[in-house]
């Protein structure tokens, strides 16, 4: 199923902006404007990199585990979110969102849509593979 995820983004909000893609994933509805630039300005992204981000996995009703930077393991368990780091903006979140056979559907960065696994691994230096990739979950309601 083809979605529409978000590609771009306002402030410093790229970690913000794959929470949203992950509702998106979920077929979960979205913030709204005004509620959005809310979580923008309670999770500190608005001029800098997000220090709050565990406020806006809980006000959106989201909890992640640690992953595996493995493409098998990835299919299994979308979706990712991670870091990678690009020479022109520094780290960035970007969100896997699905993969088909060697290429994964990466949310948020720039190019294709559709990135041959080997090709996007290039983003992710190899001493930081684990520094920060988290499968994302809707979080369990109680009742």
């Amino acid at each position: 199923m083809n979605k529409k995820y978000i590609d771009t983004q306002k402030y410093c909000d790229c970690q913000l902006v794959s929470l949203i893609n992950a509702l998106i994933f979920f077929d979960k509805e979205i913030p709204g404007k005004e509620r959005y630039e809310k979580l923008v300005d309670d999770t500190y992204c608005r001029h800098g990199g997000i220090i709050g981000i565990d406020i806006a996995y809980k006000e959106l009703g989201l909890i992640w585990e640690k992953a595996k930077f493995d493409i098998r393991w990835i299919r299994k368990n979308l979706p990712i979110e991670l870091s990678v780091w690009h020479k022109k903006v520094g780290w960035h979140s970007v969100l896997i969102a699905d993969v088909k056979g060697d290429r994964v559907r990466v949310a948020n960065f720039t190019g294709p849509k559709w990135w041959i696994w080997k090709d996007f691994k290039k983003y992710v230096p190899n001493k930081w593979c684990g520094w920060r990739i988290r499968s994302i979950k809707l979080e369990k309601v109680e009742g």
